[in-house]
C-alpha cells in the first residue's frame, strides 16, 4: 500500500506501521491489526491483536481479468473452507502475547507451536479454551469479537478447518 513512500524498499510482508488517521479505523482502508483483549475460559486476561474484518467479509471479490483476456471469479472464503463459520476467524487471525512471546491459533505453524504455548501459559487446555477476544469499538469498526476453540489446522479446497487442543 505504501509503494510511493520513501520507506517502501525497507519493508516486507511483516512490516506494520501505526495508524495515523482518525479513529475508529475502517477495515475498508486496508489490512488493519488492532490491539485486542483475550479472555481465557478461566477468565484470565491477556493482550493480543487481531485483524479487523468488515461486516461484508464473505462477499466474493469482483471477477478479475486475466492476461489472456479471460476472467476468474473467486468463491467466497467460507465456500473455500467447506462452508465453515470459522472462515472469519481465518481472516481475523487472533494472536496472544504470553511471556514476551506471540502465539497464533490458525494454520500449520500454530499447531507446531502448541506445546510452547501451553508451557508459556502454564495452563491445561480446559482452562484456556474456548477463549474470547474483543477489540474496543473506539479503535475500529467491523467484526470486533470472536471465539477460539483451540488450534486450527487445514481447511481449504472445500474442507473446513479442524480444531486440535
Amino acid at each position: 500500500m505504501d509503494s510511493g513512500k520513501p520507506w517502501y524498499d525497507a519493508c516486507d510482508e511483516d512490516t506494520l506501521r501505526p495508524w495515523t488517521e482518525p479513529l475508529p479505523a475502517s477495515p475498508q482502508k486496508g489490512m488493519l491489526f488492532v490491539a485486542a483483549t483475550i479472555v481465557l475460559r478461566d477468565e484470565s486476561m491477556f493482550r493480543g491483536y487481531v485483524r479487523v474484518v468488515g461486516e461484508g467479509w464473505d462477499v466474493p471479490p469482483p471477477p478479475r481479468k486475466m492476461l489472456g483476456g479471460g476472467t476468474v471469479q473467486h468463491r467466497p472464503l467460507s465456500a473455500r473452507l467447506g462452508g465453515s463459520p470459522l472462515a472469519v476467524l481465518g481472516l481475523q487471525q487472533p494472536k496472544i502475547f504470553v511471556n514476551q512471546q506471540c502465539f497464533s491459533f490458525w494454520g500449520r505453524l500454530a499447531a507446531d507451536r502448541r506445546e510452547a504455548f501451553y508451557a508459556a501459559i502454564g495452563k491445561p487446555p480446559e482452562d484456556i479454551f474456548p477463549l474470547r477476544f474483543s477489540v474496543h469499538s473506539k479503535f475500529a469498526t467491523g467484526i470486533l469479537t470472536g471465539r477460539v476453540d483451540g488450534f486450527y489446522r487445514g481447511g481449504g479446497r472445500g474442507r473446513p478447518p479442524q480444531v486440535e487442543l
